[in-house]
């Protein structure tokens, strides 16, 4: 019963803090929008507006996320990782993997002419991960998994030339209003 209790609790003060959150967000973008204004610029930019020029805008938003997570990870750290990982624990792999996603991005982006591409990421997740469990310690980890990322996305960039051969654009579903008369 009070372990029923401590989890309603938990779940209550996390629902609040997301919704102060929310709050907080909207108060600095009112604030910023405020500040800027006040700067008394010729041409003022609407920052919505930037946000709804960039073509790719969930693409930004994830690499934004991932941003978040990178951390540099200091060898020794980097070994105790590998080690969990070759034990079998798919928790201490996830937690790498989101800690070294930022390197797949880098990646991609020098590879790919044309600028990132989800489907070139996903591969380069992949391959990140087939690194983490092929890896054996003969190399620093990052010279080898670089090079697994690479030969994966050099692949699949060889196998759908066409698909990568333009600047990825997020296609929108826009919706038509019809509206019916009676005659």
């Amino acid at each position: 019963m009070l372990g029923l209790l401590l989890i309603i609790m938990i779940v209550y003060i996390m629902y609040v803090l997301h919704k102060w959150n929310k709050k907080t967000e909207k108060k600095l973008h009112e604030l910023e929008r405020k500040t800027f204004q006040q700067m008394n610029y010729y041409e003022l930019i609407d920052y919505e507006e930037m946000l709804d020029k960039s073509k790719t805008p969930k693409l930004d938003k994830y690499i934004n996320e991932i941003k978040k997570d990178y951390e540099k990870i200091d060898i020794n750290e980097e070994k105790k990782y590998l080690k969990k990982i070759n034990d079998g624990c798919n928790l201490t792999l996830l937690r790498f993997v989101k800690k070294k996603l930022y390197n797949v991005i880098e990646i991609v982006n020098k590879l790919n002419k044309n600028g990132l591409h989800p489907e070139l990421i996903d591969v380069g997740i992949k391959a990140l991960i087939e690194s983490c469990k092929s890896f054996k310690g003969e190399k620093k980890f990052d010279i080898y998994s670089k090079k697994i990322i690479s030969n994966y996305i050099t692949e699949e960039l060889k196998r759908n030339k066409k698909e990568y051969s333009t600047i990825y654009e997020e296609k929108s579903i826009r919706y038509k209003r019809v509206f019916i008369r009676n005659l």
